[in-house]
């Protein structure tokens, strides 16, 4: 079955100190082993990068636009991406 990643089980992922960092590791994990594929859809990729990038002080995580690029590419290395209709992802 295909499970659609919404952006908080990304950031939960990435932000190891957040208390709700290993209940989303343990459930991506879980699903992933019992065979489910996990997507993302690229609004999800979007969303996830501007939370990151936002200064912690305006509640984001403050990641520097490079690194949270980078992030991006691992989650496609991990993760199937969904296509939207208009291709706009690849743009």
């Amino acid at each position: 079955m295909r499970l659609l990643l919404d952006t908080n089980v990304l950031c939960r992922l990435v932000e190891m100190g957040h208390a709700q960092h290993a209940v989303a590791a343990r459930a991506t994990q879980k699903l992933s082993e019992a065979g489910h594929t996990l997507c993302v859809a690229p609004q999800v990729l979007y969303e996830y990068w501007v939370v990151v990038t936002r200064p912690l002080a305006q509640n984001g995580l403050g990641m520097v636009p490079n690194v949270a690029n980078e992030a991006i590419d691992r989650w496609l290395t991990q993760l199937r991406l969904l296509q939207d209709e208009r291709a706009i992802f690849e743009r």
